[in-house]
């Protein structure tokens, strides 16, 4: 859903200028003890935000609206390889590959959401590409950091973003992925994830502002524990499935309810983004009516928020999520009441029959 990308700002602008007399003529009193609390709120908010929407910095990711067909497949991966040949900046060389590796995953998703078969046959060779291309990424990151700069640094927390958002797009292609699919998925995840090593060195590379590595360390611990829960799950159904083969229907049974209770712990994971991504909603709109009041603290915060590079993109990258999360549990609750009345009507069938 297309929000208006100037709504913020204007509002903010509006509450600035409101706020402006009150701040000036409360400034003197207040700047003592408010810059550092201001300060901290700053950081810590700012950083509620990051963890629970990352977004790249100077990169676009393209939102693909359809699978790519076999020939469509070939000629991306060849415009692909031309533009990472044609870029010898090992920083902008690692962006690319990393939106290149994102694109292809959100392309596996449309393959996955296709009716046509042999689409959804093809969202592997999706995921393959996507782990090829992270792999480049991640090679030119090495690099980038033999003389680290402001660039090299940029690259660093995008591509700690795109760990994040990999887990997040991962979680929606195993909510939607049924049979072999929902297995092969969860083999190409657990490769996809693999080798965050190389975020272990720029933690270790003092060349790299500490903040930087204290946010780099953060994510890659996160990454390891979700890498950790992966592996765990690939080694367990692939042992469950084993042994289903062989007639146990013990390990069948346990089979549907291990891949039952990943599908409620995907639902609840959403269900908790969507309410931190409410409460970084309720934060702004509280900020808001308190400078609106002539809160001091409250419009300096906000002055600096405003300052933040993306905050916007980020905010309005929120309330398109929430709505979208919106429209999908509508469509599951029109799903789920379709699927019960068709009970229904094969029970009345069947009733009338007798």
């Amino acid at each position: 859903m297309q929000k208006n990308p100037l709504l913020f700002s204007a509002v903010l602008i509006g509450l600035l200028v409101m706020g402006q007399p009150v701040f000036a003529a409360t400034s003197a009193n207040t700047s003592t003890t408010t810059s550092a609390q201001t300060a901290e709120d700053v950081g810590t908010f700012l950083n509620s935000i990051e963890n629970a929407n990352p977004i790249y910095e100077q990169m676009t990711v393209n939102q693909p609206t359809k699978p790519l067909s076999g020939l469509g497949h070939f000629w991306r991966t060849m415009q692909e390889r031309f533009i990472l040949a044609m870029t010898f900046n090992p920083v902008k060389k690692a962006e690319k590959a990393l939106q290149f590796s994102e694109e292809r995953m959100l392309l596996a998703e449309k393959a996955l959401e296709s009716s046509d078969s042999k689409l959804k046959e093809r969202a592997q060779e999706q995921l393959e590409r996507a782990q090829e291309l992270m792999k480049k990424a991640k090679e030119n990151q090495e690099k980038s950091l033999k003389n680290p700069s402001k660039d090299a640094e940029r690259l660093l927390k995008n591509l700690a973003a795109g760990a994040e958002r990999q887990h997040d797009i991962f979680d929606r292609l195993e909510k939607n992925a049924k049979g072999d699919d929902a297995d092969r998925l969860l083999e190409a995840r657990q490769k996809i994830t693999e080798g965050n090593e190389r975020l272990e060195n720029a933690i270790k590379n003092e060349n790299i502002p500490a903040e930087i590595r204290d946010h780099l360390k953060e994510v890659k611990d996160r990454i390891e524990t979700h890498a950790d829960e992966v592996k765990s799950r690939v080694e367990e159904t692939k042992k469950l499935k084993d042994a289903a083969k062989d007639g146990d229907d013990e390990a069948l049974a346990k089979l549907k309810t291990l891949k039952a209770k990943r599908q409620e712990d995907i639902k609840k994971s959403m269900t908790d983004k969507e309410a931190e991504l409410q409460a970084i909603q309720k934060k702004i709109a509280e900020l808001k009516a308190a400078a609106a009041k002539g809160d001091a603290a409250a419009i300096e915060l906000l002055k600096k928020l405003e300052a933040m590079p993306g905050l916007q993109n980020r905010l309005d990258d929120i309330e398109n999520k929430i709505e979208d999360r919106r429209q999908e549990r509508e469509r599951e609750r029109s799903a789920e009441q379709e699927d019960e009345q068709e009970d229904e009507d094969t029970n009345d069938d069947d009733s009338s029959n007798n």
